[in-house]
Order: C-alpha cells, then structure tokens, then sequence
C-alpha cells in the first residue's frame, strides 16, 4: 500500500502521481512494474497492490527485496525497500560416506566403522533431520550434532554435517531424510544397505562323552566329541577341523565332523572316535568378520577297545608234566606296557611263589616273552 499523507486531516494533499515497484534478488532486478493512479485533479490518496514474487531460479536465495518509489502530484518523491525476503525452491540433497568400506563377506566389518551425513541446503534445521537406525543388537549407535558450513543461509552449496558411529556389534541398517525451512523435502533420501560390526572372536569349547582314562592318554571305550562354537555370524564352512589316526604306526582313516546344528549363536556338531588308534584333533574358526578363534590345544589320545592277547606254551592247561616243565608266556598288545603285566604262581600245596628268580624276560615288538626255567622235582604241585 502506497499513500500521500494528509497530516491536517483537511484534504492538504496532492495526491499520488505515480507508482513503481522492482524485485531485487541479491541487488539485481528480477521483475519490475508501474502501479496504475488517478493521477491530476482526481487526487488519488493511495493504492493498494498485490505484487507477486516468482518463485523462480532468479529469485532462489535468502535476500529477496521489494523496492518500491512514488511520486505525488506536487513532485514529492518517496522510495522504500523491504527487509529481505528468502526464497527456496531448491530441494536438500543428502549424501553418506564411509571411512570403513572394505567389508569381508559383502557386509561384515570387524572394527569401528563411521558414517559422515551431509546434507546440502541453504535453510537447514537440524530438528528437520530424521535418522532412523535399526540394530539387531539393541545397542543405538552415537550420533554426533550437526556443524554448518560458513556459507550456511547464504548459498545453495552450504553443507552440514553429522556423524554416526557405529561402534557396538549388530546388523544395522538406517535411513536419512530432511526438509529445509522452506518445508521442501529432500531430493534423494537415503536408505542404507545392511551391514554388520563384529568385533567378538568366536569361542569353542569341546567336551567328550569318556573321560575315562587310563596312564594320562588311554581309553578302553569309544569316544565322542561334541564341538561348540559361540559365534553371531558363523558359517560352517570356515570351520577348519583337524584329526589324524593311526595304528601301530600306520596311517588310518581319520574321523570327520558330523553337520552343524544351531540354536541363536550356539553352533553344535559332534566326532566320533569309535576304533582303534591314535588319535588328535584340533579346531580353528574364524567367523565372517573376520575375527579368529583364540588357538586350540590339540588333543591327543589313543582309543584302544582290543584286549591283549596271552599265549602260554610249553604246558598245556589241566596236564600232568615230567621231564622238562619250562612254560613259555607270550604276551602282545597294540599299546603294550610291562608295567600293565602282573604275573603270579601258586601251587595249591605250595600257595603263591615269588617267580623273580625263576623266569626270564625279554621284549618283543608291542609285547613280552616270559620264558621260566625248568620247573626241578622239589616244585611238584598243581600250578595256576
């Protein structure tokens, strides 16, 4: 509205001879017009104009101004400019970097990994901002304030940004989207892709069925093992299971590991260590971020389900002998041990005879040779 005062309030004016407007965006002249006045003896006292601002490309920053002059009919001239006007028709633009981008397995990272939003927008409100993170762990990750750019409100390039810092185990994912002061949304929200910060190695513990065992290292049973591996991001087959077997110093089939069952982050399978031999097994695992399993002490440990074997030669069982009585005692077995040997004689008359001095003996592979010397005629009896 433009008017030509009348400051006696007795019709002491002139009236408005002319009126003329501009739009100035950042000082340069964007639009420009004359408002129509009754001008001479009709004494037109003011006018009112609507003026439209275009929201165009030219008028798109904070310092939009409306430059308004008149004249009355007495040559009076009077010029006003508005405080600033902000235009904004320039949608946010966001984008998201990585200081970690080199995963294993497509998506697992094993260290600290931060993200760097950037928004670019001249009218920016951190309040207009939402991030949205999900993490199967529970644990929400720091996210830091905003920092502007010194052009901030000034240019369509101004940038903020924030960080998040992704530090705690889980399979995350987030989304980033925004509006400017001006309520424009953003031209491109951003939605993550999923990854996963595993920072924990896998734990194994191994337990067996038979603990049985006899002189530190030997077990008269079969035995089996079951394997678990405490792990979140495991994959079977990085399992890497060792076990070798042999017997009387010959390679054997070895066992292997039956298949994984899991419950949560609790991996289970099983070995079975069911004949004959020398054995050992050993584990390693490292899990898909990367982290690897604390070394495992090798187990080692002989199965041995085979009694030994005994032969007596020289007399027979429940026979009567003269002459020449000297028995042969043969003794073998695949983990021999003399100190597994107890030889005893007694005479039913006679009763339990300490045979150090009356025998020999020598070794014989996995085994021994009991050789006694001859039975004279002051040991007659009935032996066991």
């Amino acid at each position: 509205t433009v008017g030509d005062p009348d400051p006696t309030g007795n019709d002491d004016f002139s009236g408005l001879s002319s009126v003329y407007y501009e739009i100035r965006s950042n000082g340069t002249v964007t639009k420009s017009g004359n408002i129509a006045v009754e001008a001479g003896s009709a004494r037109q006292k003011s006018v009112t104009e609507t003026v439209r601002i275009d929201a165009i490309p030219a008028n798109d920053t904070n310092n939009v101004e409306v430059y308004v002059e008149a004249y009355d009919n007495a040559g009076n001239r009077s010029e006003l400019t508005s405080e600033p006007i902000a235009i904004d028709i320039t949608q946010p633009e966001i984008s998201v970097s990585f200081d970690n981008n080199s995963p294993l397995n497509g998506q697992y990272y094993q260290n600290t990994r931060t993200a760097t939003i950037t928004v670019r927008e001249r009218n920016f409100d951190p309040n207009n901002v939402q991030i949205n993170i999900t993490n199967t762990d529970g644990t929400r990750p720091t996210v830091t304030g905003w920092s502007s750019s010194s052009n901030a409100g000034l240019s369509n390039d101004a940038t903020h940004t924030c960080q998040i810092i992704f530090a705690a185990d889980g399979d995350y994912t987030f989304t980033v989207n925004c509006t400017d002061l001006a309520l424009n949304s953003a031209a491109n929200p951003y939605q993550s892709e999923e990854f996963t910060i595993d920072k924990t190695l896998p734990t194994v513990s191994v337990s067996y069925n038979n603990n049985d065992v006899l002189n530190g290292h030997y077990y008269s049973a079969a035995r089996t093992a079951t394997v678990t591996i405490t792990e979140h991001n495991f994959r079977a087959s990085e399992v890497r299971v060792t076990t070798t077997a042999s017997l009387n110093g010959s390679s054997i089939s070895a066992p292997s590991i039956s298949g994984w069952s899991t419950s949560g982050d609790r991996h289970t399978a099983t070995i079975s260590f069911s004949g004959d031999g020398d054995y050992t097994f050993d584990i390693a695992y490292t899990d898909l971020a990367g982290n690897a399993m604390a070394d495992y002490a090798q187990d080692s440990f002989t199965v041995d389900l085979t009694d030994p074997e005994i032969e007596i030669t020289g007399v027979e069982n429940r026979s009567a002998n003269k002459g020449t009585v000297a028995p042969v005692i043969t003794l073998s077995d695949t983990n021999y041990t003399a100190d597994g040997v107890t030889l005893t004689l007694t005479g039913t008359n006679k009763g339990r005879i300490n045979v150090d001095s009356m025998v020999s003996r020598t070794s014989n592979g996995n085994g021994q040779i009991i050789t006694f010397r001859n039975f004279g005629s002051n040991m007659d009896d009935i032996y066991t």
